[in-house]
């Protein structure tokens, strides 16, 4: 088991560094990722997407946008963006692609001022009942 977990560990830390993960391009931060989710989401998509803001169906998109985060951003595996998150004390790659998504509504709205304090913030332990409580006002 041992030898698993250092090989393991040695995975991620390669992958902390790369800018390409099977051919796909990984943001280094929030913005980055919502350049990236504006290249690959449909408009279509991007529209029931906006109108989200405030509203528990927007987690509907778990296994959607979420689900094609975690696997091919690396936030299960290993990736820089994995990292980033794992600086700002978020661990658990659904909080991550959570915390996106969240964001991602914010994005589309032009309303930027959320994300980009969270991104500024220095505090390093932020759990994803504080990020949706910027949603509920």
């Amino acid at each position: 088991m041992a030898k698993q977990d250092r090989f393991k560990k040695e995975y991620e830390k390669k992958c902390y560094s790369l800018e390409f993960l099977k051919r796909v391009y990984i943001p280094n931060n929030l913005e980055e990722c919502f350049i990236e989710l504006d290249k690959l989401l449909s408009d279509e998509l991007k529209s029931q997407i906006k109108s989200f803001r405030g509203k528990r169906n927007f987690f509907a998109h778990h296994f959607g946008p979420g689900l094609w985060m975690r696997n091919k951003w690396g936030l299960w595996k290993g990736s820089r963006l994995k990292l980033y998150f794992k600086e700002k004390g978020i661990e658990h790659p659904d909080d991550m692609s959570a915390i996106i998504s969240l964001f991602y509504v914010d994005w589309l709205n032009e309303i930027n001022e959320n994300w980009q304090n969270w991104e500024k913030s220095t505090e390093t332990v932020w759990r994803i009942d504080k990020i949706v409580n910027f949603f509920a006002n």
